[in-house]
């Protein structure tokens, strides 16, 4: 007995020492903080004083399980709506062009890059975008933000976004909603817009301005870091961040050769430089001019502090030569187009590129009649255009290169002679008007060998990469060449080369161009 009653008060004793060394591990497990977590709660903009998190109520019903926010982790620095940052995903718009050609039912991505000039040849702005928030959460916060395309995900919506730019399914033409116009931009919740209530929007009315947005986002958080860097930022719901960027602007004012007519041409065209087969015939040069014409590949350029306006008319002229082929451009859409943004208030034209005359070259004379004629329209646009931008530069240049071979017609060389008078007629009147030779900037740029030749044959092979120049058949063994006058989108892109120099040098005092024509 006394055995066995000395073996049970060990037993107690043991026990009783094992509760007690458990109930201390807890103790210390809960002092030094490895098991407990803090949760961080809303607070204003600046502020680190802690509230309650709301809980999210979707309008709409998503395909994703997705966590409470009372279930997510609880130690991040930066909220949107109280919600943490990590539970949020960027989706961005994908590239209109792509969606454009898209529709083609083709698939030519890498076609149309070798098509195209410049590195933005993808359109992939909003993406770039997305990339740089993206970039900035984690050089603040250390976090990992996910970022997807809309298009892969238009049955996926998240309860958490940040929608930047243009992405299907998810903003309803958020540019037209909120009335932006191209240089101004927003950053806000936008339940309207989404029908989500956890959408956060960054949009402007260009790529550009939502480029921009991001730095507002960006000042915004480094301040608020700068006052306190262990501040818990929460982007409330009532605020918001909206502006505009101060772009410069280019205004391109031209006949078919601005417009971008044949940059990826259609019927015959297409047949013979084999684009009908790879694309069908929907890739028809209206339906892609907007996105190959030099002002678009200059846009594309330029699109993070420029705004390129296309305000070509085909087949156009400076003179009112009274045909019905011909509109006069003085009375043109696309000229009254040009005005109305130029007389929009808070807006002006830095820069303004005429490239009018190829289809007044069959009518023109080296008469003084006729040059006194063609300098009064062309200071007449030039007059309507600074009333609403009155410090911008005009280039005046003259017609491009024609692949003809046959070197005895003068009725090119007699209207480059009346564009450099013109110019130079305006230049002594005191308006700032630049010359630009780009008939020679097209010999030699638009040509694999950097020139031409006498040879009709051996000049339509040296531009044949670069204009759309098509041999039709015309009888045995007789060959006719179709449409020696307009480049393709390689051509175009090679233009417009040669106009982002030119704006650089003129804006940005960057190196002057080899084909500018010193008028005095």
């Amino acid at each position: 007995m006394m055995k066995n009653k000395t073996l049970l008060t060990i037993l107690s004793c043991l026990l009783v020492l094992c509760c007690l060394l458990t109930a201390c591990d807890t103790s210390n497990l809960s002092s030094n903080g490895s098991k407990t977590t803090t949760t961080p709660t809303p607070t204003t903009t600046t502020s680190t004083e802690k509230t309650t998190k709301p809980t999210p109520s979707l309008s709409v019903t998503t395909t994703r399980n997705e966590p409470k926010p009372e279930d997510m982790p609880h130690d991040e620095q930066l909220l949107l709506g109280g919600i943490n940052v990590t539970s949020f995903r960027i989706v961005y718009g994908a590239s209109p062009l792509l969606k454009e050609i898209s529709n083609t039912n083709k698939t030519i991505a890498e076609d149309i890059g070798d098509m195209m000039q410049g590195e933005n040849s993808a359109c992939q702005f909003d993406y770039e975008s997305a990339l740089r928030l993206q970039a900035l959460i984690k050089e603040l916060f250390g976090y990992d933000v996910e970022i997807v395309d809309s298009a892969s995900t238009a049955r996926d919506i998240s309860q958490y976004e940040i929608v930047l730019g243009e992405a299907d399914n998810r903003l309803s033409h958020i540019r037209t909603t909120e009335g932006l116009r191209d240089e101004q931009y927003i950053c806000k919740f936008n339940t309207a817009v989404t029908n989500m209530p956890y959408h956060y929007i960054i949009a402007g009315g260009s790529y550009g301005a939502t480029w921009h947005a991001i730095d507002a986002i960006e000042q915004y958080l480094r301040a608020t870091l700068a006052e306190n860097p262990d501040a818990v930022i929460n982007i409330e719901k009532e605020y918001s961040l909206s502006g505009t960027y101060e772009f410069k602007s280019i205004a391109c004012i031209g006949d078919s050769i601005t417009r971008g007519s044949q940059a990826f041409p259609s019927g015959p065209y297409a047949i013979s430089n084999g684009m009908a087969d790879k694309f069908g015939e929907a890739a028809s040069s209206v339906y892609l001019e907007q996105y190959l014409s030099y002002p678009a590949t200059l846009q594309r350029e330029m699109w993070k502090d420029y705004l390129v306006y296309n305000y070509g008319r085909g087949a156009s002229t400076m003179m009112d030569i009274g045909s019905s082929d011909n509109p006069y451009y003085a009375t043109t859409t696309q000229f009254n187009s040009c005005l109305a943004r130029s007389n929009e208030a808070n807006f002006d034209f830095d820069l303004v590129l005429i490239m009018l005359g190829t289809n007044d070259a069959a009518s023109c004379s080296l008469s003084d009649t006729y040059k006194n004629q063609f300098t009064a329209e062309a200071e007449s646009l030039i007059t309507q255009i600074k009333a609403g931008s009155p410090n911008a530069k005009f280039v005046l240049m003259n017609a491009p290169h024609r692949c003809d071979g046959d070197k005895t017609n003068s009725a090119d060389a007699n209207m480059r002679a009346i564009q450099k008078e013109t110019a130079i007629a305006l230049k002594a009147k005191g308006y700032d008007v630049y010359h630009y030779d780009m008939e020679a900037y097209t010999i030699e740029n638009l040509s694999t060998t950097g020139g031409c030749s006498t040879n009709d044959k051996e000049e339509l092979n040296v531009h044949e990469y670069y204009y759309n120049i098509r041999f039709e058949q015309i009888g045995p063994g007789v060959y006719s060449v179709i449409d020696k006058t307009h480049p393709n989108c390689r051509g175009y892109g090679k233009i417009a080369e040669g106009m982002k120099a030119l704006a650089l040098h003129l804006l940005e005092n960057g190196q002057a161009p080899k084909y500018m024509i010193n008028i005095g």
